[in-house]
């Protein structure tokens, strides 16, 4: 019997899946970990909260009516035309522990401040924000986190990273046997000097080549013999807010901590005092046409599933408008304050027909 197979670890995921069904869709978020390195786990492993007030509450609809501009688009195997995108809205913590707020509460508001701060490291001139994965040598995963931790940072610098952010992931996937053995690795959004890293960009070159080029992988080929370090130097992201919560869905954290832990730390010219962080207005956007979403209540006669948990669960899905009936599905908030509370209660609008309920 395999330690995934275990009655305990089965009761331990039944009791995680429970309160949030998603934790089924990948075996990362399933799979039991090597344990007794320094308190080490991956997020989203904590204890189920007692209170679910707080963790995955439902608050509302994010929506985005462009229906001319979903004509013909069909994302995650869903048709949006005709549709409008609607988007479930919930309260999430800030542990990333939590295993109902891990991934859509914590690591999206986490990818959000990280991404604020490498926009404004660009903007004081930089250069680009480049992802890079630094591999810790065998030899060295023995030592505790805060030294292989200094050495990978001194092995980034010889490569020519000036700084970054760096988020640290003790464990990989072993798909075969389901389960997480310790392999200690860091996912960095760093800044290169100079025009290193486009150098490798489209490269022909053999990889024999590399030895004497002045490139990333250049000075990664000459740097490996000292340092044994693999610095890979990823490819170009599609989305630079997607690569940075992919990230830290996945990241460890240190559970033996008595205080607070900073899954993700701050260096070189991007350190925590060497500059303000601008911070950006948060924009929910359509992920259909990238317009922007509207704040809105469900009022169909159809149930609409809102618990996280349930196996029904569906975070964001095509709707229509109007009913059967010729009745509006959603309508939009207007105002401030909440439904049912007295005069201070908000206004409801539909897009179109204008009328208000509240």
């Amino acid at each position: 019997m395999t330690e995934y197979e275990s009655p305990q670890y089965q009761r331990s995921l039944a009791l995680r899946v429970a309160v949030n069904w998603e934790v089924l869709t990948k075996g990362y978020w399933t799979y039991p970990f090597e344990e007794g390195h320094e308190g080490f786990e991956p997020v989203g492993r904590g204890v189920v909260p007692e209170d679910k007030t707080g963790h995955g509450t439902y608050r509302g609809l994010k929506v985005c009516g462009d229906i001319d501009s979903h004509a013909g688009k069909v994302v995650m195997g869903k048709d949006y035309t005709g549709k409008s995108f609607v988007r479930l809205h919930h309260w999430w913590c800030h542990d990333p522990k939590c295993p109902i707020c891990f991934a859509h509460g914590w690591a999206a508001r986490g990818a959000r401040d990280i991404l604020d701060r490498l926009k404004t490291a660009e903007k004081l001139g930089f250069g680009k924000m480049e992802s890079v994965m630094v591999s810790v040598p065998p030899e060295l995963a023995s030592l505790p986190e805060a030294e292989f931790r200094v050495l990978a940072r001194r092995a980034m610098r010889r490569r020519g990273i000036i700084g970054g952010c760096d988020t640290f992931h003790a464990f990989r996937n072993d798909w075969e046997n389901r389960f997480l053995p310790f392999s200690p690795h860091y996912h960095d959004n760093v800044f290169v000097k100079g025009d290193i890293a486009e150098k490798c960009r489209g490269c022909s070159h053999e990889r024999g080549d590399c030895s004497r080029c002045d490139g990333f992988k250049g000075r990664q080929v000459r740097a490996y013999k000292k340092d044994r370090f693999i610095v890979k130097l990823m490819d170009e992201r599609k989305t630079e807010f997607g690569t940075i919560w992919y990230q830290l869905n996945h990241a460890s954290v240190n559970v033996s901590f008595l205080k607070r832990n900073h899954v993700w730390k701050w260096f070189g010219v991007c350190g925590n005092r060497k500059f303000k962080t601008v911070k950006s207005v948060p924009l929910d956007s359509c992920y259909v046409c990238g317009g922007l979403t509207e704040d809105a209540f469900y009022v169909g006669k159809r149930p609409l599933v809102k618990d996280v948990g349930s196996r029904s669960y569906v975070p964001w899905l095509p709707m229509d408008e109007f009913d059967e009936d010729g009745e509006p599905n959603y309508v939009l908030k207007v105002g401030r304050g909440e439904v049912g509370y007295g005069e201070g209660r908000s206004k409801f609008r539909h897009r179109y027909s204008g009328a208000c309920v509240g």
